[in-house]
C-alpha cells in the first residue's frame, strides 16, 4: 500500500463519518428537542398555549425526519462503497460484478443437490434438505 492510497482511504473514511454525523444531527436533534418540549407540554409543566401548539405541530414532522435517518444511512453506505464508485467510473462494464451475484445454472444446482448428505431413516434414502414438517 502506498502512502497516497492510505491518505485517500483515510479521507474517504473521514468523509463518510462526517456525512453520517451530519445526517444524524439533521435527523435526530430536531426530534429530540421537540420530544423534550412535547414531554413538558404533556405533563403540563408548560402551560403556554403557543408552546403547546408549536410542540404538537412539530412533533409528527420531526418524527418523520428522525425516521428518514433509516432511509438515508443505507444510501450513504451504497454511494460511498468502493465497488459502486468503480462501477460508475467504468460505466457498468468490466470486472465490477461479483460471481456470486450471477444466477446459478441448473447443472450447478444439481451438483449442489447431489453433494448433500443422505438420510437413511426408515430404510428409505432421502436428502436431508427436504422438509419433514
Amino acid at each position: 500500500m502506498t502512502a497516497g492510497h492510505g491518505c485517500n482511504s483515510k479521507k474517504r473514511v473521514l468523509r463518510m463519518i462526517l456525512v453520517h454525523l451530519a445526517i444524524f444531527i439533521v435527523c435526530f436533534v430536531p426530534y429530540n428537542s421537540i420530544l423534550f418540549l412535547y414531554a413538558l407540554v404533556r405533563t403540563q409543566a408548560l402551560d403556554n398555549c403557543g408552546v403547546e401548539r408549536f410542540a404538537r405541530t412539530l412533533y409528527p414532522i420531526t418524527l418523520c425526519l428522525a425516521s428518514l435517518n433509516c432511509c438515508l444511512d443505507p444510501v450513504v453506505y451504497y454511494f460511498t462503497s468502493e465497488s459502486f464508485q468503480k462501477s460508475l467510473t467504468s460505466g457498468g462494464r468490466g470486472s465490477g460484478s461479483r460471481p456470486e451475484s450471477l444466477p446459478r445454472s441448473d447443472a450447478d444446482a444439481q451438483d449442489a443437490a447431489s453433494t448433500l448428505p443422505k438420510d437413511t431413516h426408515n430404510g428409505k434414502e432421502s436428502k436431508t434438505s427436504e422438509s419433514r414438517f
